[in-house]
């Protein structure tokens, strides 16, 4: 999957021959390629691209997610584990694992997940819900107390 490989932001820099650690572009040059199409301007340009589509994505994947948490059927005893709810926590523990720290497109997928489960609370979806949370926390633990407070409410506590 890409996010294995990519980081995720809304704002990518080519890097310049003189940065270190080499960017991907030197390491091609250096290679046993003879000739490289791709100069630094193509590389930017590139990179401005794909940085302009993040943001839509993001939001996008999640609401599918969301979608699909919602579809989730009532566990039959004796029945397997749906393989869409492991598929499911792989793909939110890759985006959290990628997402840079700091950036809009974080907190907009953070803010967007706490306002889905003040909201709706998916019965059918326990696990892969608490498998969300688990990423989100683990990728950046500072957020924890504030989940936790907006998640915990009076009628929830008592």
């Amino acid at each position: 999957t890409i996010l294995t490989w990519l980081p995720v932001q809304s704002n990518y820099t080519a890097h310049r021959k003189a940065v270190y650690p080499p960017p991907y572009l030197s390491l091609v040059d250096a290679s046993y390629v003879e000739y490289n199409p791709y100069s630094e301007d193509v590389a930017q340009a590139e990179w401005d691209t794909l940085a302009s589509y993040l943001p839509d994505w993001s939001v996008a994947m999640f609401d599918r997610i969301f979608m699909l948490l919602e579809a989730q059927e009532a566990a039959v005893s004796h029945a397997p584990q749906s393989p869409i709810i492991g598929s499911i926590a792989q793909c939110v523990a890759f985006f959290f694992q990628s997402v840079a720290h700091g950036d809009p497109i974080r907190q907009q997928v953070e803010d967007k997940i706490l306002e889905y489960f003040l909201k709706f609370t998916p019965l059918n979806a326990a696990k892969i819900s608490a498998k969300m949370l688990e990423s989100l926390v683990c990728s950046n633990p500072f957020k924890l107390g504030s989940f936790l407070v907006s998640l915990l409410d009076d009628n929830v506590l008592s």
